[in-house]
């Protein structure tokens, strides 16, 4: 089973910090050097090891460069010095992604067209190294899932090549304009453009850390230090699910006069468009009148479809609806042969470990009308077969 790799963003993110939180958890540390020196890069020396802040164990990298005489590169050269490089073909590409996001954001951020695009910080050598054996790392990980804290981002201002620029830095609020963040009254650059650019390309950020059994933390500091700034940690873990874990948004509204005959039709509507589960909940609403509690849970894709069928379905004159985190186990259907017929079950599961065995309602009552017996009768029997089947095959 792949694993889930989690970043708590708590104290920021940078390539630097990114990259020693990585190698912290577990990345081998040869591995990532080995393929640093298949690009066509010299001058420089990366350093990493452990470092110890506020009692915390954790691991910081840094890249000293002996002399750059071209410290402003143009996005064209820096793509092909990674084309041509030997560099493992996963992290050529995601390299290639993070920067190309990043020339989009310059060029937006500049007026600039993207292939004319130069960088400066971002396009110094030590830029260059993190981005890559960033990639390195995250490919040798190979998760299934990266996803990560919303970014909170810092405040004030900081010097660049441009002169003092405003903090967030442009390009970093370019790259997630599309990214859930908050900005906080933290002094100093708590998100770079580097760190900004891995979150957009590869990560889905969520409110909450997801469920998962970890197996290995990293943490890794930056050149910040301070009460929680320059600090990123990274959680591996395998998913309690191996398929659907997201968000969902419920969506809710309570009738007290309306026709219950119609509430089947308005679930099968929601089910259809789109949602994930509905269903309906007696209640009592004011003046003691008795009502029912309407709820769909579905996708944010299919908010708007959902919404629109119980505004016009129902006799509701509002709704109200949330986000909330899900873990759904991985759900696959398996044909079982019984003395009744064959007979579809549905099977829960997490890897081999099975948590639920269903039988089919519908493959059901027509088993059990074609052999004229009752239908809990064909339920056990189906069980029954499906239990015996595996554990033939446990013991073979």
């Amino acid at each position: 089973m792949s694993e889930i790799l989690y970043l708590d963003l708590a104290g920021g993110i940078s390539g630097d910090m990114l990259l020693a939180a990585l190698l912290h958890s577990g990345v081998p540390r040869d591995l990532v050097e080995g393929e640093l020196a298949l690009l066509p890069l010299r001058g420089y020396r990366m350093t990493a090891g452990p470092e110890k802040r506020g009692g915390l164990e954790g691991w910081r990298v840094s890249v000293e460069v002996e002399k750059e005489e071209h410290p402003h590169r143009r996005w064209t050269e820096i793509r092909a010095l990674i084309e041509q490089s030997g560099v493992d073909e996963r992290a050529k590409t995601l390299a290639l992604r993070v920067f190309s996001r990043l020339a989009r954001a310059e060029a937006a951020v500049h007026g600039t067209p993207v292939e004319s695009v130069e960088f400066h910080e971002v396009g110094a050598v030590d830029s260059i190294v993190d981005i890559v054996a960033c990639s390195v790392a995250v490919s040798y990980i190979s998760p299934r899932a990266v996803l990560c804290a919303t970014p909170v981002l810092g405040s004030g201002t900081a010097k660049s090549t441009h002169g003092t620029i405003p903090l967030p830095a442009p390009a970093a609020i370019e790259l997630l304009k599309d990214v859930p963040l908050r900005v906080s009254g933290a002094r100093g650059e708590t998100v770079t453009p580097t760190g900004a650019a891995f979150v957009a390309e590869m990560a889905h950020v969520v409110r909450e850390t997801p469920a998962m059994r970890i197996t290995a933390t990293g943490t890794g500091f930056g050149s910040r230090k301070g009460r929680g700034s320059g600090l990123l940690r990274v959680f591996r873990g395998e998913p309690y699910d191996t398929a659907q874990e997201g968000e969902d948004i419920v969506v809710e509204a309570t009738v007290d006069d309306m026709n219950p005959q119609m509430v089947p039709r308005v679930v099968e509507m929601l089910l259809a468009a789109g949602a994930h589960d509905a269903f309906v909940s007696p209640v009592v609403m004011k003046k003691g009148r008795p009502g029912f509690s309407l709820c769909a849970v579905v996708p944010r894709e299919s908010l708007s479809p959902a919404a629109q069928i119980i505004l016009s379905e129902t006799t509701t004159i509002g709704l109200r609806y949330r986000t909330t985190n899900r873990v759904r186990l991985d759900r696959r259907i398996e044909t079982q042969d019984t003395r009744y017929g064959p007979v579809a079950i549905k099977v829960a599961s997490v890897g081999d470990h099975v948590f639920n065995a269903s039988p089919e309602y519908e493959d059901c009552v027509l088993a059990a009308e074609r052999s004229e017996v009752p239908l809990k009768e064909v339920y056990a029997a189906a069980i029954e077969a499906y239990r015996r089947k595996h554990e033939n095959e446990g013991s073979s």
